[in-house]
């Protein structure tokens, strides 16, 4: 498997959505739709996914494939990162087309409210920072990332 640094991702989705020609949306709208298609390839049809979303394209990205889960059964709750901004556009129309679902649940992770239970058997999905995070991680997302990691959850 070959990993690609931050910078040859953002270049293979600039040149995707300059070459075919796709709007970030739908190139996120894709990628969304193969990780469904991965994640449901998977035995986890009776797990909870936990997503833990940033506010950024990555968080769209998250948003999107839990509304695909949702609309097909799966057990979903969705977590974001509140830090008092309203997000990219991505993440925003895909807020908003996951608020269309009846069965929606989201909570904001903000500082001196109760991080979520995560269970153990729970499949927790990291849509909060992506290539475009360039620091340490520090105060409420450093602990997010910690309390994730203790949980001992998937």
């Amino acid at each position: 498997m070959q990993i690609f640094s931050a910078d040859q991702v953002r270049e293979w989705d600039k040149y995707t959505m300059d070459n075919e020609p796709v709007a970030s949306i739908d190139l996120m709208e894709r990628a969304a739709r193969a990780c469904f298609q991965w994640l449901t390839s998977q035995p986890w049809q009776d797990k909870v996914f936990r997503f833990f979303c940033g506010k950024g394209n990555n968080g769209g990205d998250g948003l999107a494939i839990a509304r695909i889960l949702l609309q097909a059964g799966y057990q979903v709750h969705v977590h974001i990162l509140e830090y008092g901004k309203p997000g990219t556009g991505d993440f925003q129309e895909n807020l908003r087309r996951l608020h269309e679902l009846p069965q929606f649940q989201v909570s904001f992770m903000q500082p001196g409210i109760p991080l979520p239970e995560i269970g153990t058997h729970d499949i927790v999905v990291d849509a909060m920072f992506g290539s475009g995070l360039n620091k340490p991680l520090a105060g409420l997302a450093a602990d997010i990332v910690d309390h994730i990691n203790c949980s001992g959850a998937a």
